[in-house]
């Protein structure tokens, strides 16, 4: 059995240019909450629920896997695809959840 890639989230409240006018993508640091999602096989997993303040997130991944957002969400192939070892950021709602699956 390989072992499960791994997805690294970090949620923040606002970005630095938030604050300074600056155009640098960058979450204000210390992250609100670090998670780390295992992932393998065909099936989609789930984040906890994103933390009230949580505006955007910085999603990291491991190997190639497909995402989606919402209150409930099951990812598939037809998702947002993101590649290994890359990372993206995405503006999302308080309470919502990312999920991934390997692909």
């Amino acid at each position: 059995m390989a072992d499960a890639s791994t997805l690294y989230l970090s949620e923040f409240a606002d970005s630095g240019n938030a604050r300074s006018g600056a155009q640098m993508q960058m979450g204000t640091q210390p992250a609100i909450r670090l998670q780390k999602i295992p992932y393998s096989g065909g099936t989609s997993v789930q984040s906890a629920a994103f933390h009230e303040n949580t505006r955007f997130v910085r999603v990291c991944v491991t190997s190639d896997c497909h995402l989606d957002f919402g209150l409930d969400p099951v990812a598939t192939t037809n998702h947002t695809p993101m590649f290994s070892n890359t990372v993206e950021y995405f503006s999302i709602r308080p309470g919502d959840k990312l999920a991934v699956i390997l692909g």
